[in-house]
């Protein structure tokens, strides 16, 4: 059955689809991995371990930024550090694993 053109979806829908949209390219989960396992993560600790072009990693957590999962900062040397937003992660989680147990019953 085909959805009227006027139909919307629920926030909640359209929030869990822009997440999973986030973890849907390669470079992203490693990017994911990477601020898993430090607080804070300097720009260039990606660039020497994902063989893309640093726009192309720019791109990347632009994407991440979009639905908050990432904080960054600008430090006083004009490099920028990245972190993990965890209550963001832990929101997402939480949505996901709702929408998984539900369409189980």
């Amino acid at each position: 059955m085909a959805l009227k053109k006027d139909f919307k979806f629920g926030d909640d829908l359209v929030e869990l689809a822009d997440f999973n949209f986030a973890f849907a390219h390669p470079a992203r989960i490693v990017i994911f991995n990477i601020l898993q396992s430090a607080p804070t993560v300097p720009f260039e600790n990606f660039a020497r371990v994902i063989p893309l072009s640093q726009s192309t990693i720019s791109q990347h957590l632009q994407i991440f930024k979009r639905v908050y999962l990432i904080k960054s900062q600008e430090l006083a040397d004009g490099r920028v550090e990245y972190a993990l937003n965890r209550e963001c992660f832990q929101h997402y989680q939480a949505n996901l694993s709702t929408m998984i147990l539900s369409s189980l019953v």
